[in-house]
Protein backbone atom coordinates (compact mmCIF):
# COMPACT_ATOMS: atom_id res chain seq x y z
CA UNK A 1 0.00 0.00 0.00
CA UNK A 2 2.89 2.64 -0.76
CA UNK A 3 2.11 5.79 -2.04
CA UNK A 4 -1.27 6.30 0.40
CA UNK A 5 -1.06 9.47 2.31
CA UNK A 6 -1.98 8.96 5.63
CA UNK A 7 -4.55 11.53 6.05
CA UNK A 8 -6.69 9.29 3.19
CA UNK A 9 -6.09 6.09 5.23
CA UNK A 10 -7.19 7.42 8.78
CA UNK A 11 -9.99 9.00 7.03
CA UNK A 12 -11.40 5.70 5.71
CA UNK A 13 -10.30 3.63 8.98
CA UNK A 14 -12.69 6.58 10.48
CA UNK A 15 -15.58 6.11 8.04
CA UNK A 16 -15.74 2.45 8.52
CA UNK A 17 -15.57 3.33 12.51
CA UNK A 18 -18.97 5.24 11.92
CA UNK A 19 -20.64 2.74 9.68
CA UNK A 20 -20.00 -0.21 12.23
CA UNK A 21 -21.81 1.95 15.04
CA UNK A 22 -24.51 3.90 12.82
CA UNK A 23 -25.31 2.09 9.87
CA UNK A 24 -24.60 3.00 6.52
CA UNK A 25 -27.30 2.83 3.55
CA UNK A 26 -26.09 0.85 0.55
CA UNK A 27 -25.06 2.81 -2.35
CA UNK A 28 -27.80 2.70 -4.91
CA UNK A 29 -29.39 5.38 -2.36
CA UNK A 30 -26.96 7.67 -1.98
CA UNK A 31 -28.05 8.76 -5.46
CA UNK A 32 -31.23 7.43 -6.43
CA UNK A 33 -34.76 8.45 -3.84
CA UNK A 34 -37.65 5.70 -3.89
CA UNK A 35 -40.22 5.15 -6.21
CA UNK A 36 -43.87 5.27 -6.11
CA UNK A 37 -46.12 5.91 -3.03
CA UNK A 38 -45.21 9.40 -2.96
CA UNK A 39 -43.23 9.10 0.12
CA UNK A 40 -40.48 11.44 1.37
CA UNK A 41 -37.18 10.95 0.19
CA UNK A 42 -34.49 9.21 2.51
CA UNK A 43 -31.95 12.00 3.53
CA UNK A 44 -28.48 11.52 2.29
CA UNK A 45 -26.56 9.36 4.56
CA UNK A 46 -22.89 11.62 4.26
CA UNK A 47 -21.42 9.11 6.05
CA UNK A 48 -21.98 6.43 3.39
CA UNK A 49 -21.02 9.37 0.77
CA UNK A 50 -17.71 9.90 3.12
CA UNK A 51 -16.93 6.10 3.31
CA UNK A 52 -17.60 5.48 -0.54
CA UNK A 53 -15.24 8.42 -1.40
CA UNK A 54 -12.48 7.01 0.95
CA UNK A 55 -12.88 3.61 -0.49
CA UNK A 56 -12.54 5.26 -3.90
CA UNK A 57 -9.26 6.99 -2.78
CA UNK A 58 -7.32 3.84 -1.27
CA UNK A 59 -8.31 2.07 -4.56
CA UNK A 60 -6.70 4.38 -6.85
CA UNK A 61 -3.64 5.06 -4.55
CA UNK A 62 -2.96 1.39 -4.00
CA UNK A 63 -2.96 1.20 -7.98
CA UNK A 64 -0.77 4.18 -8.49
CA UNK A 65 1.20 3.31 -5.91
CA UNK A 66 4.60 1.78 -6.81
CA UNK A 67 7.10 -0.40 -5.06
CA UNK A 68 10.81 0.69 -4.37
CA UNK A 69 13.61 -1.51 -5.97
CA UNK A 70 15.07 -3.82 -3.51
CA UNK A 71 19.25 -3.31 -4.73
CA UNK A 72 21.33 -6.05 -5.34
CA UNK A 73 23.91 -6.67 -2.74
CA UNK A 74 26.90 -8.85 -4.30
CA UNK A 75 28.29 -11.64 -1.93
CA UNK A 76 31.69 -11.36 -0.48
CA UNK A 77 34.41 -13.71 -2.25
CA UNK A 78 36.46 -16.04 -0.51
CA UNK A 79 38.71 -16.08 -3.56
CA UNK A 80 42.46 -15.15 -3.25
CA UNK A 81 45.89 -16.04 -1.42
CA UNK A 82 45.85 -15.78 2.20
CA UNK A 83 48.73 -16.19 4.94
CA UNK A 84 49.30 -16.50 8.45
CA UNK A 85 52.60 -16.41 10.58
CA UNK A 86 51.69 -18.16 13.75
CA UNK A 87 54.00 -18.43 16.51
CA UNK A 88 54.74 -21.69 18.61
CA UNK A 89 56.79 -22.73 21.74
CA UNK A 90 60.88 -23.12 21.66
CA UNK A 91 61.76 -20.29 18.83
CA UNK A 92 59.76 -22.33 16.38
CA UNK A 93 56.81 -21.10 14.39
CA UNK A 94 54.31 -22.12 11.79
CA UNK A 95 53.63 -20.91 8.22
CA UNK A 96 50.36 -21.40 6.97
CA UNK A 97 49.01 -20.67 3.22
CA UNK A 98 46.10 -21.23 1.41
CA UNK A 99 45.09 -20.74 -2.30
CA UNK A 100 41.36 -20.28 -2.21
CA UNK A 101 38.77 -19.87 -5.56
CA UNK A 102 35.23 -18.78 -5.53
CA UNK A 103 33.79 -22.12 -4.77
CA UNK A 104 35.42 -22.70 -1.49
CA UNK A 105 37.99 -25.43 -2.77
CA UNK A 106 41.24 -24.61 -1.08
CA UNK A 107 44.60 -25.77 -1.05
CA UNK A 108 47.96 -24.79 0.64
CA UNK A 109 50.54 -25.60 2.90
CA UNK A 110 51.58 -25.80 6.62
CA UNK A 111 55.72 -25.15 7.50
CA UNK A 112 57.25 -25.55 10.83
CA UNK A 113 60.24 -23.31 11.13
CA UNK A 114 63.24 -23.31 13.48
CA UNK A 115 66.41 -22.22 14.13
CA UNK A 116 69.29 -24.78 12.91
CA UNK A 117 73.00 -24.26 14.49
CA UNK A 118 75.43 -23.57 11.88
CA UNK A 119 77.68 -27.28 13.07
CA UNK A 120 74.52 -29.06 12.34
CA UNK A 121 73.98 -27.59 8.92
CA UNK A 122 77.34 -27.42 7.58
CA UNK A 123 77.92 -31.25 8.42
CA UNK A 124 74.31 -31.90 6.28
CA UNK A 125 74.94 -28.76 3.30
CA UNK A 126 78.45 -28.50 3.22
CA UNK A 127 79.58 -24.41 3.33
CA UNK A 128 76.18 -23.02 2.32
CA UNK A 129 75.09 -22.09 5.72
CA UNK A 130 78.57 -22.49 7.94
CA UNK A 131 79.09 -18.92 9.06
CA UNK A 132 75.42 -18.50 11.37
CA UNK A 133 72.64 -20.11 12.78
CA UNK A 134 69.91 -19.87 10.20
CA UNK A 135 66.41 -21.19 9.81
CA UNK A 136 65.30 -24.34 8.67
CA UNK A 137 61.94 -26.41 7.63
CA UNK A 138 61.61 -29.01 10.36
CA UNK A 139 58.42 -30.28 8.71
CA UNK A 140 56.20 -29.72 6.00
CA UNK A 141 52.76 -30.48 5.00
CA UNK A 142 50.09 -30.27 1.85
CA UNK A 143 46.80 -29.18 2.42
CA UNK A 144 43.49 -29.33 0.62
CA UNK A 145 39.88 -28.90 1.50
CA UNK A 146 37.02 -26.60 1.72
CA UNK A 147 36.61 -22.82 3.24
CA UNK A 148 32.77 -22.33 3.47
CA UNK A 149 32.40 -19.71 0.87
CA UNK A 150 29.49 -17.58 2.63
CA UNK A 151 31.76 -17.16 6.04
CA UNK A 152 35.32 -17.85 5.89
CA UNK A 153 35.36 -20.90 8.08
CA UNK A 154 38.03 -23.45 7.54
CA UNK A 155 39.26 -27.14 9.38
CA UNK A 156 42.30 -28.91 8.13
CA UNK A 157 43.68 -31.64 10.32
CA UNK A 158 45.95 -34.38 10.03
CA UNK A 159 49.53 -35.29 10.71
CA UNK A 160 53.39 -33.61 9.89
CA UNK A 161 56.69 -35.84 9.90
CA UNK A 162 58.74 -33.33 12.58
CA UNK A 163 62.32 -34.73 13.20
CA UNK A 164 60.66 -38.34 11.72
CA UNK A 165 58.43 -38.02 14.32
CA UNK A 166 54.60 -38.47 13.03
CA UNK A 167 52.72 -35.15 14.90
CA UNK A 168 49.61 -34.47 14.68
CA UNK A 169 47.52 -30.89 13.77
CA UNK A 170 44.46 -29.08 13.74
CA UNK A 171 43.49 -25.71 12.12
CA UNK A 172 40.24 -24.20 12.54
CA UNK A 173 39.78 -20.17 11.85
CA UNK A 174 37.36 -17.94 8.88
CA UNK A 175 39.94 -16.01 5.93
CA UNK A 176 38.53 -12.41 6.03
CA UNK A 177 35.71 -11.69 3.82
CA UNK A 178 36.59 -8.16 3.22
CA UNK A 179 39.95 -6.58 1.43
CA UNK A 180 42.34 -5.60 3.82
CA UNK A 181 40.59 -6.96 6.44
CA UNK A 182 42.13 -9.53 8.89
CA UNK A 183 40.68 -12.95 10.09
CA UNK A 184 41.83 -15.89 13.28
CA UNK A 185 43.27 -18.97 13.20
CA UNK A 186 43.47 -21.07 16.05
CA UNK A 187 46.58 -24.24 15.73
CA UNK A 188 46.52 -27.06 17.71
CA UNK A 189 50.16 -28.70 17.01
CA UNK A 190 50.91 -31.85 19.32
CA UNK A 191 48.50 -30.52 21.89
CA UNK A 192 49.65 -27.50 22.13
CA UNK A 193 47.19 -24.64 21.63
CA UNK A 194 48.22 -21.26 19.42
CA UNK A 195 46.74 -18.14 17.76
CA UNK A 196 47.20 -15.67 15.34
CA UNK A 197 45.67 -13.50 12.27
CA UNK A 198 45.40 -14.46 8.72
CA UNK A 199 45.14 -12.14 6.36
CA UNK A 200 45.37 -11.15 1.91
CA UNK A 201 48.64 -12.23 0.58
CA UNK A 202 51.12 -15.34 -0.30
CA UNK A 203 53.46 -16.50 2.37
CA UNK A 204 57.31 -16.96 2.46
CA UNK A 205 59.05 -19.44 0.35
CA UNK A 206 59.23 -22.95 1.79
CA UNK A 207 62.90 -23.31 3.31
CA UNK A 208 65.44 -26.06 2.94
CA UNK A 209 65.43 -28.91 5.65
CA UNK A 210 68.32 -30.55 7.64
CA UNK A 211 69.36 -33.67 6.80
CA UNK A 212 66.23 -36.05 7.27
CA UNK A 213 64.88 -33.52 8.91
CA UNK A 214 60.73 -32.92 7.56
CA UNK A 215 58.78 -35.17 5.46
CA UNK A 216 55.65 -33.89 3.29
CA UNK A 217 52.86 -35.98 4.45
CA UNK A 218 50.00 -34.60 2.81
CA UNK A 219 46.99 -34.02 4.74
CA UNK A 220 43.51 -34.08 3.07
CA UNK A 221 44.88 -35.55 -0.07
CA UNK A 222 45.88 -38.89 0.54
CA UNK A 223 48.68 -40.99 -0.90
CA UNK A 224 48.07 -39.79 -4.50
CA UNK A 225 51.37 -38.00 -5.31
CA UNK A 226 53.98 -40.37 -5.45
CA UNK A 227 54.84 -43.44 -4.20
CA UNK A 228 58.39 -45.21 -3.46
CA UNK A 229 59.59 -48.80 -3.08
CA UNK A 230 62.61 -48.81 -0.79
CA UNK A 231 65.20 -51.92 -0.58
CA UNK A 232 67.79 -51.85 1.62
CA UNK A 233 70.44 -54.26 1.18
CA UNK A 234 74.59 -55.39 1.96
CA UNK A 235 74.10 -53.91 5.76
CA UNK A 236 77.01 -54.00 7.71
CA UNK A 237 76.81 -53.98 11.05
CA UNK A 238 73.96 -51.84 11.00
CA UNK A 239 70.92 -51.37 12.77
CA UNK A 240 68.67 -50.53 10.07
CA UNK A 241 65.31 -52.60 9.56
CA UNK A 242 65.97 -54.82 6.27
CA UNK A 243 61.93 -55.46 5.16
CA UNK A 244 61.44 -53.81 1.94
CA UNK A 245 58.71 -50.95 2.73
CA UNK A 246 56.49 -48.80 0.12
CA UNK A 247 56.20 -45.35 0.97
CA UNK A 248 52.99 -43.92 -0.64
CA UNK A 249 52.50 -40.39 0.58
CA UNK A 250 55.45 -39.06 -1.95
CA UNK A 251 55.31 -35.55 -2.76
CA UNK A 252 57.66 -32.97 -4.78
CA UNK A 253 58.30 -29.45 -4.49
CA UNK A 254 60.54 -27.02 -6.38
CA UNK A 255 60.84 -23.22 -5.46
CA UNK A 256 63.05 -20.23 -6.14
CA UNK A 257 66.22 -19.98 -4.71
CA UNK A 258 67.67 -16.89 -3.00
CA UNK A 259 69.92 -16.93 -5.81
CA UNK A 260 68.44 -15.89 -8.92
CA UNK A 261 68.10 -18.86 -11.79
CA UNK A 262 68.47 -21.37 -8.75
CA UNK A 263 65.85 -23.69 -7.01
CA UNK A 264 65.58 -25.36 -4.04
CA UNK A 265 63.79 -29.32 -4.40
CA UNK A 266 62.15 -31.47 -1.58
CA UNK A 267 61.39 -34.69 -2.51
CA UNK A 268 59.97 -37.15 0.27
CA UNK A 269 57.74 -40.36 1.22
CA UNK A 270 56.85 -41.10 3.98
CA UNK A 271 54.40 -44.18 4.96
CA UNK A 272 50.39 -43.77 4.58
CA UNK A 273 49.24 -45.27 7.60
CA UNK A 274 51.26 -45.14 10.94
CA UNK A 275 48.95 -47.12 13.45
CA UNK A 276 51.08 -47.42 16.93
CA UNK A 277 53.49 -50.19 17.13
CA UNK A 278 54.34 -49.06 13.29
CA UNK A 279 57.87 -48.46 12.55
CA UNK A 280 57.97 -45.04 10.67
CA UNK A 281 60.26 -44.86 7.60
CA UNK A 282 61.16 -41.40 5.84
CA UNK A 283 62.56 -40.55 2.65
CA UNK A 284 64.07 -37.02 2.13
CA UNK A 285 65.78 -35.87 -1.48
CA UNK A 286 66.48 -32.75 -1.31
CA UNK A 287 68.86 -30.35 -3.93
CA UNK A 288 70.00 -26.74 -3.07
CA UNK A 289 71.20 -24.18 -5.70
CA UNK A 290 69.99 -26.52 -8.04
CA UNK A 291 70.18 -24.66 -11.73
CA UNK A 292 66.46 -26.03 -13.09
CA UNK A 293 62.86 -26.60 -11.49
CA UNK A 294 62.58 -30.85 -11.31
CA UNK A 295 63.10 -32.27 -14.57
CA UNK A 296 63.95 -35.12 -16.19
CA UNK A 297 68.21 -35.47 -15.90
CA UNK A 298 70.97 -37.28 -13.76
CA UNK A 299 71.79 -36.07 -10.86
CA UNK A 300 74.96 -36.97 -9.08
CA UNK A 301 74.67 -36.83 -5.04
CA UNK A 302 76.94 -34.30 -3.35
CA UNK A 303 78.38 -31.10 -4.45
CA UNK A 304 78.29 -30.35 -7.91
CA UNK A 305 77.65 -28.20 -11.19
CA UNK A 306 74.08 -27.81 -11.04
CA UNK A 307 73.99 -27.92 -7.34
CA UNK A 308 73.83 -29.61 -4.27
CA UNK A 309 71.97 -33.02 -3.49
CA UNK A 310 71.75 -35.02 -0.45
CA UNK A 311 69.93 -38.43 0.57
CA UNK A 312 68.21 -39.00 3.96
CA UNK A 313 66.41 -42.41 5.51
CA UNK A 314 65.34 -42.74 8.51
CA UNK A 315 63.59 -45.05 11.29
CA UNK A 316 61.51 -44.41 13.91
CA UNK A 317 58.80 -46.34 15.93
CA UNK A 318 55.44 -44.89 16.49
CA UNK A 319 55.19 -45.26 19.86
CA UNK A 320 53.35 -44.26 23.07
CA UNK A 321 56.10 -44.54 25.34
CA UNK A 322 58.71 -41.35 24.97
CA UNK A 323 61.47 -43.23 26.69
CA UNK A 324 60.73 -46.10 24.16
CA UNK A 325 61.05 -43.46 20.87
CA UNK A 326 64.32 -43.14 18.86
CA UNK A 327 65.48 -41.79 15.47
CA UNK A 328 68.21 -43.88 13.18
CA UNK A 329 69.32 -41.53 9.91
CA UNK A 330 71.73 -42.44 7.70
CA UNK A 331 72.55 -39.67 4.68
CA UNK A 332 73.96 -40.83 1.19
CA UNK A 333 77.56 -40.72 0.68
CA UNK A 334 77.61 -41.52 -3.14
CA UNK A 335 75.43 -42.65 -5.77
CA UNK A 336 73.12 -40.76 -8.22
CA UNK A 337 69.29 -39.10 -9.02
CA UNK A 338 68.18 -40.70 -11.99
CA UNK A 339 64.36 -38.77 -12.69
CA UNK A 340 62.93 -39.64 -16.34
CA UNK A 341 59.49 -38.61 -18.42
CA UNK A 342 56.52 -41.18 -17.23
CA UNK A 343 54.16 -38.75 -19.17
CA UNK A 344 51.12 -36.88 -18.56
CA UNK A 345 53.31 -34.70 -16.46
CA UNK A 346 54.33 -37.64 -13.48
CA UNK A 347 58.51 -38.02 -12.94
CA UNK A 348 60.14 -41.47 -12.78
CA UNK A 349 62.90 -41.34 -10.04
CA UNK A 350 65.28 -44.01 -9.09
CA UNK A 351 68.50 -44.79 -7.13
CA UNK A 352 70.57 -47.22 -7.34
CA UNK A 353 72.71 -48.91 -4.77
CA UNK A 354 73.17 -45.65 -2.94
CA UNK A 355 75.79 -46.27 -0.04
CA UNK A 356 74.27 -44.88 3.29
CA UNK A 357 76.08 -44.28 6.29
CA UNK A 358 75.02 -42.97 9.86
CA UNK A 359 74.22 -38.92 9.85
CA UNK A 360 76.15 -36.65 11.79
CA UNK A 361 73.37 -34.40 12.81
CA UNK A 362 71.04 -37.57 15.31
CA UNK A 363 73.54 -40.32 17.11
CA UNK A 364 72.33 -43.54 17.35
CA UNK A 365 72.05 -45.19 13.55
CA UNK A 366 75.01 -47.57 13.44
CA UNK A 367 76.10 -49.32 10.53
CA UNK A 368 76.12 -48.72 6.43
CA UNK A 369 74.25 -50.45 3.78
CA UNK A 370 73.33 -49.73 0.22
CA UNK A 371 69.87 -48.42 -0.82
CA UNK A 372 67.59 -48.38 -4.07
CA UNK A 373 64.73 -46.19 -4.34
CA UNK A 374 62.11 -47.17 -7.33
CA UNK A 375 58.93 -44.84 -7.18
CA UNK A 376 56.85 -42.18 -9.59
CA UNK A 377 55.58 -38.93 -8.43
CA UNK A 378 52.27 -37.69 -10.38
CA UNK A 379 52.75 -34.21 -10.01
CA UNK A 380 55.47 -31.53 -9.00
CA UNK A 381 54.02 -28.80 -6.75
Amino acid sequence: MRGISVGVVQAGIMAMLVCGMTGCGDSDSLNHPPTGGGNTPKATNTTAVALATATRTLTHAAVAGTATPTPTVTPPSVSGNYTSAITLAGGRSANLNLVVQASGAATGSLEIVGLAASALTRSALGSLYARAAVNVSLGFVSISGTIDPATGAFHFSGNISIGGQSTAFDLSGSVPLTPGGSGSVTAVINGDTFTSTIGVGAGPTPLPTQAGAPTNTPAASGCDHGVFDITVSNPVASNVSTSTVTLGKGNALDTPDSTPGRFVWVITGNLCETPLGTLLRSLVIRGLGVTSEIVPGSYPIGVGSNGIFAIAFSESPQVANPADRFLHMWDATGGTLVIEDAGGGALHLRVSGAPMAPSTLIQGAEGTFTLDIDGTITSVM
